[in-house]
């Protein structure tokens, strides 16, 4: 709808114009789009750190990670031959 009033207004502005303000409300909807889907990620792992949800997509060394079923929280089980190198770092 507001790229068909740019085009009926077109007459009043220049083609430079209607580019721009094209260009604005097309970096306006990203930026909402983006924040949105932002708050929902943040949301998520926030539900996920009260629920005791172990979340990663990455490997922890010295540990497996045990998931439970969706009620109840994954838990880390240490790996015993791993373990002893943590134990030497910390």
């Amino acid at each position: 709808m507001v790229a068909h009033l740019l085009v009926c207004q077109e007459n009043e502005l220049s083609d430079n114009e209607v580019l721009a303000a094209l260009c604005n409300l097309l970096e306006a909807t990203v930026r909402l789009q983006s924040t949105d889907t932002s708050k929902k990620v943040k949301g998520g792992m926030e539900s996920s750190i009260r629920l005791g949800r172990i979340r990663t997509n990455t490997f922890i060394y010295g540990f497996n990670v045990v998931p439970q079923d969706n009620n109840e929280s994954s838990h880390l089980v240490p790996i015993p031959e791993e373990a002893e190198v943590i134990r030497l770092i910390f």
